[in-house]
């Protein structure tokens, strides 16, 4: 049976609440999964340095949670540059509830490609003409074929 979170909290001030209620507005019914992936990654090398107190096992956590954490960085560049729409704060609509049990992974976002920048032609460098009366060391030397 999917357990349900429930946070009771009280917001330090209006930014807090402001940036949730927007947040729970925009992802809808995948809100909840989403804070429950956040708080996972977060949480998770905090939990790994009291149950193992391993140096080395607490950096592969935080690696592991600077990724999934990343993830939704990388969410956020794509949602602004994406077909050059400015993002809006509406709800999708909603998907049709299953019985399933919750399984909580992290989403894999790709970042977009880089644009394409066709080669550039190389130009010849400008003859230089020093307006001397001297005669060219190349005179009389043919190009290369």
């Amino acid at each position: 049976m999917p357990e349900r979170l429930k946070v009771d909290a009280v917001y330090p001030n209006a930014e807090y609440k402001e940036i949730l209620q927007a947040s729970k507005q925009h992802f809808y019914g995948t809100f909840a999964t989403k804070c429950v992936t956040i708080l996972y990654a977060v949480f998770k090398p905090v939990v790994v340095a009291l149950r193992t107190n391993s140096v080395a096992e607490v950096r592969k956590a935080i690696l592991i949670s600077r990724d999934q954490v990343e993830t939704f960085y990388e969410l956020a560049l794509i949602m602004v540059t994406a077909d050059g729409d400015s993002p809006e704060l509406t709800p999708p609509s909603p998907a049709p509830s299953t019985a399933a049990p919750m399984v909580v992974e992290p989403e894999t976002v790709q970042p977009p490609p880089e644009p394409y920048e066709p080669p550039r032609e190389e130009e010849e460098p400008p003859a230089v003409d020093s307006d001397s009366p001297a005669i060219s060391i190349y005179a009389g030397l043919k190009e290369d074929d």
